[in-house]
């Protein structure tokens, strides 16, 4: 009995279907687990990791005067020792500025100006705040050298040249854009001018003014003074020390400590740790650098001509001169080495070249934290929280070294005294956040805040950053809550209220433009990088509190990961007092939906589904085609009937491949055969029961029993 050839599928279809439900089954279980997980990862994420992508903080630069005392005591007087006979003040000025230039950017300049003073502090003698960076010719440095000279002033007036650095300082708003100011005074003597007051009463009237116009602005006022005769200067030092901060008064005996001196001023205005100058000779000096440096820089002085320092890093070569990460400055009579991401461990200098010492300041400058959050001006009533970043200038983040664990604090204290400690957890991209987040802000005036970095036991450097707090308005997000998760969507309610010392206030008291342009809402930071269009919020009509807004931000959140909303106010003030306007931010997470991701899954399930199969498929086909074509006639018989009637028969002739289905009769069941010839020129034939297979590869003229119950003969 001939049968159709053709393949009946319903049992492979079954099949198919039944495993193509497993995989399904086991994609759709795994998906459900996954988005369980991550959900409870992103919901118990704190709210700071929300704020790894915040905008970077814009600091601030040093705004320095060097007030330099040209009385004619530095010439000397007949009968009287000179000071400074040579005039190396003016080389000890030059390595200070160039010291300060050193430690700016082109994005971060320093400025520096210089008062020379003597009965009085001349106009025409003072050269305004100069900005300079360390870029080689600056011109900044270049004008401020050039000004340096010898003059004779006559006595020494203190309060003409701090009152001249004040005015300095105010022209070029120094103190309205929250500069850094510094006083650096070099003096050999005690105050005296035409009034002739007594010792005290000018002591009393300096410490009126630092007290009054200089601390008030956070200006730190440095005094370096020499006494050759150990008479005027023994005088006025414990004055100084009774006015000014701990450790801002220095002595030297001789000139050339100047220069050491003003590299200890440096290193106390921007927080280089201390370190006592390195004595080189020909037998050569090992040092230690210590972990977490920005950079380190050699301030090498040679005793003569001729001497020719050489610096080993840790690995025992020498440092090349010619390498991005180095950078040598050559001056008249010294150098500046600077070696930027300097490996920690033993260092050595050596003297290569010439015979005698060299003397070397080492300024290890470390990195530092970057308090991005609170800005400079804080409203009253609004939530400090602390935001900082610990990344190297080129903004590459720093990797902890196992023997020297990382730990950043905070303390910050408010004007009455009270004191806060803010412990920083290290989150992603050299994002720093500080926990617990200030609540009690009720008072104003000028909050201190003093961030402490330590590397284990080998590394600590601190600095104070100062923030004004005043009652302002602000912008409060309600909606989308800090640290929150949202679902895919296609744009994002924002709900907001304006606030003044944690009370909704109307835009109208506050404000002189229309509510409706006010507060301007974007996302700044999304998981790609990029951030979406600024809407302006509506006030929300009808609202029983005042100051409420709202709007939709048209921003696909379809990418998975962390998002950050940034509100900010954008209106005149109607307060005659110049305010800043707030800005608020909130980070939140972003994922799909169980709908979303089950459909996402299935979507994705199906296409991987349909590629595997499409290259079954494909594989299959290639190896059919590469089949050679049978011959001859292929009989199946009923095992025991052989020599009855065949229950199947198939012509081969010109054929690849055939797929017999021989149906059931009497106690004989049903049977799917495959046929195809092989490379020997053999016939296979290949039955499948259940999940096993069993092949014959017969010749022409020959019979074989397949399976358990049917035989072939292939004619």
């Amino acid at each position: 009995m001939k049968v159709n050839s053709k393949e009946s599928v319903s049992k492979l279809r079954f099949r198919k279907a039944v495993a193509l439900f497993s995989i399904l089954s086991i994609l759709l279980f795994l998906n459900i687990s996954c988005a369980k997980k991550e959900k409870e990862t992103y919901t118990t994420r704190k709210a700071e990791e929300s704020l790894a992508l915040i905008p970077e903080e814009v600091s601030f630069g040093a705004d320095i005067f060097l007030l330099l005392d040209q009385s004619g005591s530095m010439k000397g007087y007949p009968g009287s020792p000179a000071t400074d006979p040579e005039g190396l003040r003016v080389q000890a000025s030059k390595y200070l500025i160039r010291n300060i230039a050193q430690k700016a950017t082109k994005e971060l300049p320093h400025r520096m100006g210089i008062v020379n003073f003597g009965t009085t502090a001349p106009g025409n003698l003072t050269v305004p705040l100069t900005e300079v960076t360390k870029a080689g010719g600056d011109p900044g440095v270049q004008n401020l050298a050039s000004s340096l000279r010898i003059i004779s002033l006559g006595d020494t007036s203190f309060i003409s040249a701090l009152e001249a650095a004040y005015r300095g300082f105010v022209a070029k708003g120094t103190f309205n854009q929250s500069r850094k100011p510094v006083i650096i005074i070099f003096t050999d003597g005690e105050p005296d001018d035409p009034r002739k007051l007594t010792h005290e009463e000018y002591f009393e009237e300096i410490k009126d003014f630092v007290t009054s116009s200089l601390e008030p602005q956070g200006c730190d006022v440095y005094v370096i003074g020499i006494d050759v005769a150990a008479s005027t200067w023994a005088k006025s030092a414990p004055e100084w020390k009774r006015i000014l901060s701990d450790g801002h008064v220095y002595q030297i005996s001789s000139m050339p400590q100047l220069q050491e001196r003003f590299n200890e001023a440096i290193r106390q205005i921007f927080g280089i740790p201390p370190v006592p100058p390195d004595v080189v000779t020909p037998k050569g000096l090992e040092f230690e650098v210590p972990p977490y440096l920005e950079k380190i820089e050699f301030h090498v002085f040679p005793e003569r001509e001729g001497l020719t320092l050489s610096v080993f890093g840790p690995d025992g070569k020498a440092i090349p001169k010619t390498s991005p990460r180095i950078s040598v400055k050559e001056y008249e009579t010294y150098d500046i080495i600077t070696v930027m991401s300097p490996a920690y461990g033993k260092w050595r200098y050596q003297v290569l070249e010439g015979e005698g010492k060299i003397e070397v300041y080492r300024n290890a400058i470390p990195v530092k934290m970057k308090l991005i959050s609170p800005k400079e001006t804080h409203p009253l009533g609004k939530s400090m929280n602390f935001v900082a970043s610990f990344l190297k200038s080129d903004s590459e983040e720093i990797a902890e070294i196992p023997e020297f664990p990382i730990g950043l604090t905070a303390k910050v204290i408010a004007p009455d005294g009270t004191e806060f400690d803010v412990q920083f957890r290290r989150g992603e991209k050299g994002m720093c956040f500080g926990t617990p987040s200030v609540e009690s802000i009720e008072i104003e005036g000028t909050y201190r805040i003093m961030l402490t970095m330590k590397g284990g036991d080998a590394y600590k450097s601190s600095q104070e950053r100062i923030i004004q707090v005043k009652s302002m308005p602000y912008v409060v997000v309600d909606n989308p809550v800090a640290d929150s998760t949202l679902h895919f969507s296609k744009d994002m309610f924002i709900k907001a209220s304006l606030m003044r010392n944690r009370k909704p206030v109307k835009p109208e008291d506050e404000f002189s433009d229309h509510p409706g342009v006010l507060i301007l809402a974007q996302i700044v930071q999304m998981p790609d990088g990029g951030k979406s269009e600024s809407i302006w919020l509506s006030p929300v009509p009808d609202s029983q509190l005042p100051g409420m807004f709202h709007g939709r931000l048209p921003v696909s959140l379809e990418q998975e990961g962390r998002y950050f909303l940034m509100t900010r106010l954008a209106g005149q003030h109607r307060s005659e007092e110049e305010l800043p306007n707030d800005y608020s931010e909130v980070g939140f997470f972003a994922y799909p939906s169980f709908t979303q991701r089950s459909l996402g899954t299935f979507i994705l399930a199906l296409y991987i589904i349909g590629i595997v199969l499409t290259l079954i498929f494909i594989i299959w086909l290639l190896w059919a085609l590469s089949l050679p074509r049978m011959r001859g006639h292929l009989y199946v018989y009923a095992s025991g009937s052989e020599s009855g009637s065949p229950l199947a028969q198939e012509r081969l002739n010109r054929k690849k491949l055939r797929c017999i289905k021989v149906k059931k009769s009497g106690e004989t069941p049903s049977i799917r055969l495959w046929i195809n010839q092989d490379r020997k020129a053999k016939t296979r034939i290949r039955v499948r029961h259940k999940f096993l297979s069993r092949s014959k590869s017969l010749e022409q003229n020959a019979s074989a029993r397949i399976g358990r119950t049917h035989s072939v003969k292939y004619m």
